[in-house]
């Protein structure tokens, strides 16, 4: 349609986006299940910024005081890949946002972030 195709043109404007990245984020948003669960995450208090690549670092993400921000207290764990983030990024924004990074799954274990490629982690869990 005329509004996919004026969509994916504005999305390879964005440097490092191709026609194949522009084709996945359309096909993403096309199925209902998908706006679905984002509109449940967004409900449920998660608050998207965007990531400034020329820093490594999300917009507007200072850090936390100790024991505040969205994850204050949970232990996290992130296996496999995390597109744009580097294993030390990963930590960075866990640690940011008030979390506990982990590097394995335990009893201490709140919440898994399952990236590409996934392994032992996901398998713990």
């Amino acid at each position: 349609s005329d509004e996919s195709s004026d969509e994916s043109r504005s999305m390879t404007a964005v440097d490092g986006v191709g026609p194949v990245v522009a084709a996945v984020v359309s096909e993403f948003w096309a199925e209902n299940a998908n706006v679905a669960v984002v509109d449940a995450i967004l409900a449920a208090g998660v608050v998207v910024e965007p990531w400034n690549a020329e820093d490594g670092g999300w917009d507007g993400a200072g850090g936390v005081e100790a024991g505040t921000g969205p994850l204050a207290g949970l232990g996290v764990v992130v296996t496999g890949r995390v597109p744009g983030m580097s294993r030390d990024d990963a930590t960075a924004a866990v640690e940011r946002a008030g979390g506990m990074a982990q590097k394995s799954v335990s009893g201490k274990t709140d919440l898994l972030v399952v990236g590409e490629g996934a392994g032992r982690n996901k398998a713990a869990a």
